[in-house]
């Protein structure tokens, strides 16, 4: 998965051994903020600040990541 925040982009690798607190914390470490809500069984994904320099975008990279994409919610 590929996170871009404010122009730099963040490559993620995610296998089917990733837990769901991995991804979380892949994140926050690629600059978004993260969180699971296990009700819901969703992710929740924002940015601390608005504005168009705070704009964030996630992408797959491969097949895999629109797999992950897709049952994240997202």
């Amino acid at each position: 998965m590929n996170v871009e925040v404010g122009g730099k982009t963040t490559t993620l690798n995610f296998n089917g051994s990733t837990t769901v607190d991995q991804v979380v914390s892949s994140l926050k470490s690629a600059g978004v903020e993260a969180s699971w809500d296990n009700t819901n069984k969703r992710l929740f994904v924002n940015v601390k600040n608005s504005g168009a320099a705070n704009d964030f975008k996630l992408t797959a990279a491969n097949p895999n990541g629109q797999t992950l994409l897709s049952n994240m919610k997202l």
